[in-house]
């Protein structure tokens, strides 16, 4: 194959073998970038049904666009027949290689989650299930960012009805309960993975013995692995809760999205003082803020900073008025929703930059109170999210806050609604006069505190 042109790819080397395929390193003779090109074992197509799932398995892997997601640029085959898939190169090595060598630290080890984890979210949102979560499936670039390889394969060995000759040792032991036993999987065998490599990256051992596939799946399926703060005691209580319910066998006891997951990581990072907010996580981030705000709209921005210390103050009484005891888990849980503009609606880097403040604002006075977690920012705005209903299911929360600009009184007001995540009902308002100089108002509203 080395030195062959298929398509427009001359192949240049072999980087990696598998159950799945064989991959080469490429150059796109037209685009002149390199490539990396996995060609399936002709054993896994073997009728033209089966290749037609193939490639619209990866067709619609290729719709996701994530910094944490391996990017699919074609499917095609060679002249023989047999199908392959163009993917971005990437320099680096797998997070198998790396496992290699000691234990992690657990905070790296919770950054590399929550990177996979907001890959996940990202194609468990469009409908698709990896189903082949591993170590030799994750890439670490030697720029420090993520890869989640192989979408859209892991269901062609299902459509195959592959047995042990098309499917590697690596993939047996990050399967779950459910796919051991032969059951119907949903995206929480995803999660059952994840947890299962953040298990082994901080312990160092891997928890389920056997040394033939049948035996490691025997166990998958009845043995409990021992906590992983029990394993390597330098790894907090409180990660290794969240590697033990993601390990939970029944799926029905593990979280049920991946957005829950990101809410228990984050609670989490916030207690043993890591960051909270994503923010040290190497993840490219649109640049909507005010930063990238015109200068004739950046007195917005000095407005809604002058009344920053205002809008702590408020949204503070607002919160702790009855402040719940500081939990693990972290009772109150805030997700700010996108912010409107109805003051001047065409002006949307405004908007961004005034829902960016707002944000920040909040999560920084949820680190000086344990009781509360502030869903990021970043991981709202890349939800996309279109309706206040979706947040709790989505993220795991029980308080929202909209609002955004409004004229009010011939001027302009920043208002803010403290609102029940699962009724939506409205509990506190503030509103606050864009004219520093102009007292602003708190409006509570009836109905108890609720947690």
């Amino acid at each position: 194959m080395i030195g062959r042109t298929i398509s427009h790819y001359e192949i240049l080397e072999q980087i990696g073998d598998g159950g799945m395929g064989t991959v080469y390193k490429a150059l796109d003779t037209k685009l002149k970038v390199h490539r990396a090109l996995k060609f399936i074992h002709p054993h896994l197509v073997t009728d033209e049904h089966n290749k037609h799932r193939f490639t619209q398995e990866a067709q619609a892997a290729s719709s996701l666009d994530h910094p944490n997601i391996c990017g699919i640029h074609e499917v095609d085959e060679t002249p023989s027949g047999r199908p392959f898939i163009c993917m971005t190169y990437y320099d680096g090595v797998t997070l198998s290689e790396r496992m290699k060598q000691a234990p992690l630290p657990a905070r790296e080890v919770f950054q590399m989650g929550l990177s996979i984890a907001q890959g996940l979210m990202c194609a468990h949102q469009n409908g698709i299930i990896h189903r082949d979560i591993k170590p030799s499936n994750i890439m670490i670039t030697n720029d420090g960012f993520i890869k989640i390889l192989d979408f859209g394969l892991a269901k062609l060995a299902g459509i195959a009805g592959v047995t042990k000759t098309g499917v590697s040792m690596g993939t047996v032991r990050y399967m779950s309960p459910e796919q051991g036993s032969g059951n119907e999987v949903d995206h929480r065998t995803d999660i059952w993975s994840l947890g299962l490599i953040m298990y082994e990256l901080t312990t160092g051992t891997y928890p389920f013995t056997g040394d033939f596939d049948p035996a490691v799946i025997y166990s998958i399926l009845n043995t409990e692995p021992p906590p992983a703060h029990e394993v390597n005691p330098d790894i907090p209580e409180s990660h290794s809760r969240v590697i033990a319910r993601c390990l939970e066998k029944d799926p029905d006891q593990r979280y049920q999205s991946i957005a829950e997951l990101l809410s228990d990581m984050g609670s989490t990072a916030h207690v043993e003082g890591w960051d909270s907010s994503f923010g040290d996580l190497v993840i490219p981030v649109s640049n909507t803020g005010f930063g990238s705000v015109p200068a004739r709209q950046r007195a917005w921005r000095r407005g809604l900073l002058a009344v920053g210390a205002v809008v702590v103050a408020l949204v503070a009484l607002i919160w702790w008025t009855q402040r719940p005891p500081p939990l693990y888990t972290t009772d109150l849980r805030v997700a700010v929703m996108p912010l409107k503009n109805k003051a001047h609606p065409g002006q949307k880097a405004v908007t961004a930059g005034m829902w960016d403040v707002v944000s920040r604002i909040l999560d920084d006075a949820s680190r000086r109170h344990d009781s509360m977690w502030v869903v990021p920012n970043r991981l709202v705005r890349y939800s996309q999210i279109g309706e206040d209903a979706q947040a709790q299911g989505l993220f795991g929360v029980n308080r929202i806050v909209t609002g955004g600009l409004q004229r009010f009184e011939g001027g302009q007001v920043l208002l803010l609604v403290l609102r029940d995540a699962d009724s939506l009902e409205q509990l506190r308002t503030v509103r606050v006069p864009l004219n520093p100089q102009r007292r602003p108002l708190w409006i509570p509203c009836p109905g108890p505190w609720q947690h």
